[in-house]
C-alpha cells in the first residue's frame, strides 16, 4: 500500500511540477504493485497432505512432518515456503516448481528437545512476489499434537527383584515389613511406635534408648525415586536431563522387576509398593515442571512417615553439604541411597561418606557415572 501511494504520489508531483522523472518513477511504481497484486489474485492450485510420524516420541528422538503435494492447477506451481509452528517454535521447508499435475514429497524435522504435549499447526503456504512486496498465505489440513515424552536412558537397575528375591538378602537397610523378624534397633523419627521392643528399651533405660524391632520384605525390593523441582538447581537444559534420569531410573527399576515409588518436590506420588507400571510415572514426567514448592527436604519428612525400601534415588541439580547430609541421614530406611547430580556445566565431583553420589552434565557424564555407581 505504501508503495503504491509513493507512485500515485510521485506521479502527481511530476504532472504538477512537469518533471517527468517523477512520472516515470511513479508509474515504475505502479506497474511493480500491479504485478504483486496479480500474483496476490491467482491462489495456490496445490494441495497438501501432512503426515506427523511419529505421533509420540522421546526428548531429542526423531518427529518429522511429511508432506504431499499435488499441483492441481492448469498451469505450473511456482513453489513457495511450507511453514509450521510447533508450540512457540516455526519450521519451514521449501516445496518445489510442479509442473501440471505432478506431485511432490517434503520432509522437515520437528523439534523434541524439550518436553510436553504441543500442538502442530496447520501448514501455510506463503508465495511471494519477485519483488516481495506481497505475500500470499494459505492453510492446508488440520491442526494435530506431537507430544514429546521424557528420553528413557540405558540405565542398570539399581536392584533387581528377582536376584534380590533368589538370594534372600536381608541387611540393616531391607525394606521395613512385616514379614519376616530382621534385627533390634534404635528408634529413629518416623518409626512405628508400634514397633517398640519395650523389654529390649528398659535394657538401654540409663540412655534413655528406644529399641525397636525391624521386619523386612525381601519380596517387595521398592525403589523410590525423589525428584528435585526446585528451578535455583538448575538451568532450562539440565532440568531438562534430570527428568530424562528420573524417569530412567523408573524404567530401570520396572526392567529389574522392582516396585517404585515416585515422589516430586512438589508433593506429587505416583506408585507404590506393588507398583510395576511405569506408564503412569512418564505421563506425569512428561508435564513436570520446575516449581518453587516444596524442597528436598519436605520430600525426605514425608519419606520418613512411609515404609522405607531397597533403594532411595534422589534426582537433583546443584548439590549442597546440608542436602547430602538430610539424604544420608536415610541409610536407616533404606539398604542403598544414591545422589544423581544434573549440573549445568562439568564440575569436580561430589563425594560424601555413605551414599553413591553420580554426577554429570551431559547424557554420557550420568550414564557412565551411574554404571559405575551401580556397581560400586
Amino acid at each position: 500500500m505504501l508503495v503504491l501511494l509513493a507512485g500515485l504520489g510521485s506521479i502527481a508531483a511530476g504532472m504538477l511540477l512537469e518533471w517527468r522523472v517523477y512520472v516515470v518513477v511513479g508509474i515504475g511504481l505502479c506497474v511493480l504493485v500491479l504485478i504483486a497484486l496479480t500474483n496476490y489474485l491467482r491462489s495456490a492450485e496445490v494441495r497438501i497432505e501432512r503426515q506427523v510420524v511419529p505421533g509420540r516420541v522421546e526428548r531429542n528422538g526423531m518427529a518429522i512432518s511429511h508432506l504431499h503435494v499435488v499441483n492441481r492447477g492448469q498451469r505450473g506451481f511456482g513453489g513457495a515456503e511450507a511453514v509450521q509452528r510447533v508450540g512457540a517454535e516455526t519450521v519451514s521447508v521449501r516445496i518445489p516448481r510442479l509442473r501440471r499435475g505432478e506431485t511432490g514429497e517434503r520432509t522437515v524435522r520437528l523439534p523434541t528437545d524439550r518436553r510436553g504435549l504441543f500442538p502442530v499447526s496447520p501448514v501455510e503456504i506463503v508465495r511471494r512476489d519477485p519483488i516481495r512486496l506481497v505475500a500470499v498465505r494459505k492453510q492446508f489440513g488440520t491442526e494435530q499434537s506431537l507430544l514429546v515424552s521424557p528420553q528413557v536412558l540405558p540405565l542398570r537397575p539399581a536392584v533387581n527383584a528377582l536376584t534380590h528375591s533368589l538370594e534372600g538378602k536381608t541387611d540393616d537397610m531391607s525394606p521395613n515389613g512385616s514379614m519376616t523378624f530382621h534385627q533390634l534397633r534404635e528408634y529413629v523419627p518416623g518409626d512405628d511406635i508400634r514397633k517398640i521392643h519395650w523389654k529390649a528399651t528398659a535394657k538401654q533405660a540409663d540412655s534413655g534408648t528406644l529399641i525397636v524391632r525391624q521386619d523386612v520384605d525381601n519380596a517387595q525390593p521398592v525403589t523410590t525415586v525423589v525428584l528435585d523441582q526446585r528451578p535455583s538447581c538448575y538451568s532450562p537444559e539440565s532440568f531438562e536431563l534430570a527428568v530424562d534420569m528420573a524417569a530412567s531410573v523408573v524404567s530401570a527399576a520396572n526392567a529389574g522387576r522392582s516396585p517404585f515409588r515416585l515422589r516430586l518436590t512438589d508433593g506429587t506420588v505416583i506408585g507404590g509398593d506393588n507398583s510395576r507400571t511405569v506408564d503412569r510415572a512418564l505421563e506425569v514426567l512428561t508435564e513436570v515442571q520446575a516449581s518453587p514448592v516444596g524442597t528436598v527436604r519436605d520430600a525426605l519428612v514425608h519419606l520418613n512417615r512411609e515404609k522405607g525400601g531397597a533403594v532411595l534415588v534422589v534426582v537433583t541439580g546443584m548439590v549442597d553439604r546440608e542436602d547430602l547430609q538430610l539424604i544420608a541421614n536415610m541409610r536407616v530406611r533404606f539398604r542403598r541411597v544414591m545422589v544423581v547430580s544434573v549440573t549445568p556445566e562439568p564440575r569436580p565431583v561430589e563425594h560424601f561418606s555413605g551414599i553413591t553420589v553420580i554426577q554429570g552434565s551431559n547424557l554420557t557424564e550420568l550414564i557412565g557415572s551411574w554404571d559405575v555407581g551401580v556397581k560400586a
